[in-house]
């Protein structure tokens, strides 16, 4: 499990870089799926294998910045689109 935990941090890390870059996979429906499906997962291992370990922790801060991240471009979507 703690494999899986390092595996979706790096697949996070990854999606924040993508998203800083304003990369096309954001704008497609596969690519809002798979990040969906990546903070679910998330949420998931680290249910399993809980916050004593530090890969946890981790795990557990890459999952709320991920949500903040969603939160955070729902709320840009919204202003640029209402702009004239």
């Amino acid at each position: 499990m703690v494999r899986v935990a390092v595996l979706l941090i790096l697949l996070h890390i990854a999606y924040f870089i993508g998203w800083i870059m304003d990369s096309i996979i954001f704008h497609t429906a596969w690519g809002i799926v798979s990040w969906s499906l990546s903070i679910v997962a998330g949420f998931i291992v680290q249910q399993r294998i809980g916050t004593e370990i530090k890969i946890g922790l981790l795990l557990r801060g890459s999952n709320f910045f991920m949500v903040f991240l969603v939160v955070a471009t729902i709320f840009i979507y919204g202003a640029v689109t209402s702009m004239p």
